[in-house]
């Protein structure tokens, strides 16, 4: 098995953040705003870079000055086991 990070259609969380920061000035809430899957997005945050940790994703998302209630709200879009909802 291979220590390196999980990629998917998104590539690495590194990647990621390099898009942000290159397309969106660094901004998470204006990038969030501008996509049709925030919710894929902070899940992928919060397996990849917060290690399924709610208290990790939270301070990630306080880090990076998303609006107090979208850790909340993203909650509620997850099931007991940590899934989307469908």
């Amino acid at each position: 098995m291979s220590d390196a990070p999980e990629t998917t259609d998104a590539g690495s969380y590194a990647e990621l953040e390099a898009e942000v920061a290159a397309q969106f000035d660094g901004s998470w809430e204006r990038f969030f705003k501008a996509v049709k899957n925030p919710v894929e997005i902070m899940h992928f945050v919060l397996k990849q870079e917060c290690s399924l940790n709610a208290e990790r994703f939270e301070a990630w998302a306080k880090e990076k000055e998303l609006p107090e209630d979208w850790a909340n709200r993203f909650f509620s879009a997850l099931s007991k086991d940590g899934d989307i909802k469908s």
